[in-house]
C-alpha cells in the first residue's frame, strides 16, 4: 500500500526480478496437499518495488449488466481495572474542496460470470441467549443540514483495514475504537493486541482513553468489533502463536462498556492455519455483524487453501462451519480474500469476498452471496467478471444496505485501480452499475459509510503517483443518494500522509446516533498512528 510496505520485501523482488512474467513461482517443500487437493508448497508472490498506484488513466469502462442469481433468504465476571490515558487530541478545521473532472470513456458491456450452481446449505438451527433485539438502521431524513466537524482526533497507537468494523457508538452517543497495532509492517508479531480506546466525551472526541490495558487479547493478526443492545462489544480476531508463523485460531470476547473491561477469550475455531500473504496488515480474514437480537455472525479465512466459511453464536456455544465458497472454483494458487458481512433490513445476511492469487496480481474476482432468515444460503454471484479485480493486500470489498434495503458494495478493477460502485435493490439478486467521476476515479481502499442525511459516502486517499501502485496524499470522499443517483465531486477531507484504508462506523442493528459521522485513519509512517474524524449533521 505504501512505499514502507513494498520497502520491505525489496530483496524478494530483486531475486524475482527475472521473472517478472510468472505469476508466482513453488518451491515443493514436500508438504503435501491442501483441503483442496492442490500442491501445497511455498508460494512467492510477484511483488512490486513500487508502491500502490491509483491514476486517471482515461481508458474505456466497462458497464455491468444485470445478472440473476439465487435467491437468499436472511455474551464473564469482570473487576474493575484502572484505565491508562492517551496524549490528548488535536482538533482541526475543514479544509478546501478539490474536485476531479475525468473524461468519461465510451460504455462496454460486461457479462457477469455468476458461480456454478449449488444446493442450498441448510445452516444450523440456534438458540438465542441474548436479550436485546433491534429493529433495522434508524437512518436520518435526507437533508442539507448543518454540519459540526473534526477531521482529525488523535486516538493513540493504532491502525485499521476497510472490511471489518473498528468504531461503535453506545446509546449514551459515546464512542469507542476497537484496534490493534503495526509497529513495523507486515505486523506480524505476537506483542500485538486489541486496545479498546473509548472517546472522552459524548458526540464529538476531544481524546481517547485506553482501557484494561492489562488484559487485552494478544498474538492478534486481524479483528472486526460491533456492539448489542446492552453496550457490549463484542470482538472477533484471529492470532499467532508465534511471532512471523501462520495464523492459527479464530478467537471470540466481548468488553464490557458499563465496566471498561475485558471478559472471557473463548476460541471459536483452532485450526485456521493459513500462512499466506503473511496474514497481516491488509489481509483481512474476519468479519462481524450482529443480527437484530444481537447474536454474533462471523465469516473467516482458514485452511491451507485458504477459503471462506461462516458461524453463528448459538447459546453458549458456536455452530458448526459452513464452506460459502463451495460454488466457487479455485484452480491453480487462487484462494479467498478479504471476507465482508452486513445484514439487510429484514434479516438476510449478505457476504462478499474476493478470489485471487498474489499481492499485485491482476486476478481478483469479486463474489456475493444471500442467506436467508431461514438459514438457507444462495449461490455465489460473480460481481467483476473473472479477473476484473486487483489482488492486492488492503484492496477489500466495502459493504453496507440502507434503509430503503438497498445494498451497496464498491471495489478496484485490475489492472488500474479504478473505483468501482455496484447496487442491488432485488436482495442481491440483479446488481446495477454507477461509478463515480466517470468510472476513472484511481485511489485505494474505498470505504462506504453513512453521511448522516440518509445518503452515503464512499471514502478514499488520493490518486497515487505514480499511478497506480504509487502513494496518494490526503482523505476524500464522493457522496450521493446512491443507485443511480448522482455523485459528488472527489471532495477533500484532511490533509496528511493518509495512504491508508478508512474505517466507517456503520451496522444494520445497534447503530445509535445516527446524525454523528464517525471515520477512523491512520498515518503512513510505522508505527502506526490512529485518528478518528467525527461530524454531527443535523437533518
Amino acid at each position: 500500500m505504501v512505499l514502507t510496505r513494498l520497502a520491505a520485501m525489496a530483496l524478494v523482488s530483486m531475486v524475482l526480478v527475472a521473472l517478472l512474467s510468472a505469476d508466482y513461482i513453488v518451491f515443493d517443500a514436500g508438504l503435501g496437499h491442501g483441503q483442496d487437493g492442490s500442491a501445497n508448497g511455498l508460494f512467492l508472490p510477484m511483488i512490486s518495488t513500487s508502491p500502490k498506484i491509483e491514476g486517471n488513466l482515461r481508458t474505456p469502462v466497462p458497464t455491468t449488466t444485470a445478472v440473476s442469481a439465487q435467491t437468499a433468504t436472511p455474551n464473564a465476571s469482570r473487576t474493575p481495572l484502572p484505565a491508562t490515558s492517551t496524549t490528548p487530541s488535536a482538533t482541526t478545521t475543514q479544509t478546501s474542496v478539490q474536485t476531479s473532472t475525468p473524461t468519461a470513456p465510451p460504455n462496454q458491456t460486461a457479462t457477469q460470470v455468476p458461480g456454478s450452481a449449488a444446493s442450498p446449505t441448510p445452516t444450523p438451527t440456534t438458540t438465542q441467549t441474548t436479550a436485546s433485539t433491534a429493529t433495522p438502521t434508524n437512518t436520518p431524513t435526507p437533508g442539507s443540514g448543518t454540519t459540526t466537524r473534526s477531521e482529525k482526533i488523535l486516538v493513540g497507537p493504532g491502525y485499521t483495514d476497510v472490511s471489518p468494523k473498528a468504531l461503535i457508538r453506545t446509546s449514551s452517543n459515546r464512542l469507542y475504537v476497537g484496534v490493534s497495532t503495526c509497529d513495523a509492517y507486515p505486523c506480524v508479531s505476537t506483542t500485538q493486541t486489541i486496545r479498546m480506546y473509548r472517546s472522552d466525551t459524548t458526540g464529538i472526541p476531544t481524546g481517547f482513553t485506553r482501557l484494561d490495558s492489562s488484559r487485552e487479547p494478544s498474538g492478534v493478526a486481524q479483528w472486526a468489533i460491533a456492539v448489542d443492545g446492552a453496550n457490549v462489544i463484542h470482538i472477533a480476531f484471529n492470532t499467532r502463536s508465534t511471532s512471523g508463523g501462520p495464523v492459527t485460531a479464530l478467537k471470540y470476547a466481548t468488553f464490557d462498556t458499563s465496566t471498561g473491561q475485558w471478559g472471557t477469550v473463548e476460541t471459536i475455531d483452532n485450526a485456521i492455519s493459513f500462512s499466506q500473504d503473511s496474514g497481516g496488515q491488509g489481509v483481512q480474514s474476519v468479519a462481524l455483524a450482529l443480527d437484530a437480537a444481537g447474536k454474533p455472525h462471523v465469516v473467516y479465512l482458514a485452511g491451507t487453501s485458504r477459503r471462506l466459511f461462516y458461524r453463528n453464536k448459538t447459546g453458549a456455544g458456536w455452530s458448526n462451519a459452513i464452506q460459502v465458497d463451495n460454488d466457487v472454483s479455485y484452480s491453480g494458487n487462487l484462494k479467498a480474500w478479504h471476507p465482508n458481512l452486513a445484514f439487510d433490513t429484514v434479516g438476510h445476511l449478505i457476504v462478499a469476498w474476493q478470489r485471487g492469487s498474489f499481492n499485485g496480481a491482476n486476478d481478483g474476482t469479486i463474489y456475493v452471496k444471500v442467506r436467508d432468515t431461514g438459514g438457507t444460503w444462495g449461490g455465489s454471484l460473480n460481481l467483476s467478471g473473472v479477473n476484473g479485480a486487483r489482488t492486492i493486500i488492503d484492496q477489500s470489498t466495502s459493504l453496507m444496505v440502507t434503509a430503503d434495503n438497498r445494498y451497496h458494495i464498491t471495489w478496484i478493477t485490475a489492472p488500474d485501480d479504478y473505483i468501482r460502485y455496484q447496487y442491488s435493490d432485488d436482495n442481491g439478486a440483479t446488481w446495477q452499475s454507477n461509478h463515480p467521476a466517470a468510472g476513472v476515479q484511481v485511489t485505494h481502499n474505498p470505504s462506504l459509510g453513512p453521511d448522516g442525511k440518509g445518503g452515503i459516502r464512499l471514502y478514499g486517499h488520493g490518486t497515487p503517483d505514480p499511478h497506480p501502485d504509487g502513494h496518494g496524499d490526503n482523505l476524500y470522499y464522493f457522496e450521493g443518494a446512491g443507485g443511480a443517483g448522482v455523485w459528488s465531486a472527489f471532495t477533500h477531507y484532511v490533509t496528511g500522509a493518509f495512504d491508508s484504508s478508512v474505517n466507517t462506523r456503520w451496522s444494520q442493528y445497534f447503530y445509535n446516533a445516527p446524525t454523528v459521522v464517525d471515520i477512523a485513519y491512520w498515518a503512513d509512517p510505522y508505527p502506526n498512528i490512529l485518528y478518528v474524524g467525527s461530524e454531527t449533521v443535523a437533518p
